[in-house]
């Protein structure tokens, strides 16, 4: 028959006089504490990418709000030039239509109403007249048009050049967010 198997090992003897459960509660305890310390540095980590992510998007919408303040004063700047060219250019045509109707009002007269033909050169006189100024007026509200696009024009390109920088800052905001998470 084969020998008898070897006999078991001793247990270790206890130093301190701590039994296994007492040691395997001290060993619970000691996880339990390093897990909380853990999740407070992570919870710690969190917060402050919390608040880097918050300070670069509140820097990124203070770049935004810049750049808009004068691209929406240009807007309406616009939008006053184009109704005062609109409104200029109006009142030209108008005159210039008075102009037409009352010369050819005029000129089909017969000589005799001498009185209706006087009558017609004197208000033809005055609708030239009103014309004369109408006209630099609708030029002048024409170049403010003009400038206006202009200036409309320079502030969506300062805005498009702010909404690149403020995605540059919001990016790296989300950088060194995640940098302080990974560490």
């Amino acid at each position: 028959p084969p020998p008898p198997p070897p006999p078991p090992a001793a247990l270790p003897k206890m130093t301190g006089g701590e039994s296994a459960s007492e040691l395997r509660d001290k060993a619970s305890e000691a996880r339990r504490a390093g897990e909380r310390e853990a999740r407070d540095i992570t919870s710690g980590a969190a917060e402050e990418a919390r608040r880097v992510r918050s300070e670069e998007n509140a820097k990124a919408d203070e770049i935004l709000r810049k750049a808009r303040e004068p691209l929406d004063a240009s807007k309406r700047r616009v939008t006053s030039a184009s109704n005062a060219l609109k409104a200029a250019e109006g009142r030209v045509s108008t005159l210039e239509a008075k102009v037409a109707s009352t010369e050819k009002e005029e000129k089909d007269t017969p000589f005799y109403r001498f009185q209706k033909k006087g009558e017609l050169k004197d208000e033809l006189k005055g609708l030239r007249k009103e014309l004369a100024s109408a006209q630099p007026a609708a030029k002048s509200a024409a170049k403010e048009a003009d400038a206006a696009s202009s200036e409309r024009e320079k502030a969506q390109a300062a805005m498009d050049k702010a909404s690149a920088q403020a995605t540059k800052v919001r990016g790296a905001g989300s950088d060194k967010a995640s940098k302080i998470e990974a560490e």
